[in-house]
């Protein structure tokens, strides 16, 4: 029971957190994304834990703090690499989610091949899962890197 009321309260931290965060008030965001992340590393909660890293990274690129927003999402895709089921739709999904997320980060920070790489790896996964929605995400952003005709022929395959 006491488990049980601890992830319930940990998840309405994460909630509070992600309110705040819309509202732009990142210091209240922060304080109670990173209570809710703490409670879910004690039960061992990779899924939730994940939930905290993607918000934090999130607030921190809102900010245009890219450093901090980087680390977030890295640690993001490290508790998906290591904790989903590979296997399973939402695990390629998240993971898409998540290259997709580190690869604007890396563009703002001038990481060009991380930022083409995870943009390779992104697009990979959205189309071997189908998730058109992810798929012209990425094909829509690819044109941050790309140059004249291709920014054009990038666009408009987004929108195919």
């Amino acid at each position: 029971k006491n488990s049980e009321d601890k992830g319930q309260k940990a998840r309405t931290l994460t909630n509070l957190g992600a309110i705040q965060m819309i509202l732009a008030h990142y210091k209240e965001s922060y304080a109670y994304t990173t209570s809710a992340l703490q409670m879910f590393k004690e039960e061992k909660d990779s899924i939730n834990m994940l939930i905290c890293y993607k918000n934090l990274g999130y607030m921190y690129s809102s900010q245009h703090i890219y450093d901090s927003a980087y680390l977030y999402q890295d640690s993001a895709l490290n508790i998906t690499l290591k904790d989903a089921h590979k296997e399973s739709l939402y695990y390629l999904n998240t993971l898409s989610a998540s290259y997709h997320s580190l690869s604007l980060t890396c563009y703002q920070l001038g990481k060009e091949d991380l930022y083409n790489d995870y943009c390779n790896k992104a697009l990979y996964l959205s189309r071997e899962t189908e998730n058109k929605f992810t798929e012209a995400q990425v094909l829509f952003n690819m044109r941050l890197g790309a140059q004249g005709d291709s920014s054009l022929l990038l666009a408009k395959q987004a929108l195919i």
